[in-house]
């Protein structure tokens, strides 16, 4: 009821009495009352069929077509670029990589397709003469931040069985790497347990 009346009110009162109204083959659309109310009211019922399916999702198909279609032919722009030089540790199998994260990408899973990952070419001075490489430039360690351990990359053991160092890498700047114990390390058990892991879990040296 609250619907008719809605109809009612807001489009029949504004527009006026419908000529043509088209309807899938619903029970409450072919019934006897409904038809012969239309007949009455002059409006024609056209009832949609296997041939014009316009009723019976044609929008809705064509709609998915046509996102598809722009899914597939992009602008390149718009398309995902490379994040950047990483480091290849080791295969899974034969259809996937880890590789070292940082910055932004830290707290992503390491792990991906060999189809993602795309080998680097330097610039050829000889080519490409007029191309400058622009220096890696160190930030600077703000005094007030604490450093913090990304990874361990190495352990050697000093005098007897307990005495360790571990080459560490910091967060910040990321390509210092030193020589420590784990003992004047901040959160050293959290590093230590994933390298521990890692030694465990991943052949030794990079691919």
């Amino acid at each position: 009821m609250d619907t008719a009346l809605f109809i009612w009110n807001r489009v029949i009162y504004n527009t006026g009495l419908f000529k043509n109204i088209i309807s899938d083959r619903d029970p409450k659309f072919t019934s006897a009352l409904w038809t012969n109310l239309h007949k009455l009211l002059g409006t024609k019922l056209s009832f949609a069929t296997a041939y014009h399916p316009q009723t019976d999702g044609l929008a809705e198909r064509m709609i998915q077509t046509l996102a598809d279609m722009i899914r597939r032919v992009g602008p390149k722009k718009l398309k995902y670029s490379f994040a950047g030089l990483v480091i290849i540790e080791a295969l899974v199998g034969t259809n996937a990589v880890q590789v070292e994260l940082s910055g932004e990408l830290e707290n992503k899973h390491p792990t991906f397709p060999v189809s993602l990952v795309k080998h680097y070419t330097s610039s050829d001075k000889e080519l490409l003469p007029l191309r400058n490489e622009t220096p890696l430039e160190v930030p600077p360690l703000d005094q007030r931040e604490e450093r913090k351990v990304l990874k361990a990359l190495k352990e050697i053991r000093l005098r007897g069985k307990y005495e360790r160092e571990y080459l560490v890498r910091y967060k910040n700047p990321q390509h210092e790497d030193e020589w420590t114990v784990a003992e004047k390390t901040p959160d050293s058990q959290t590093f230590l347990r994933g390298f521990r892991h890692e030694r465990r879990t991943i052949p030794q040296g990079n691919i």
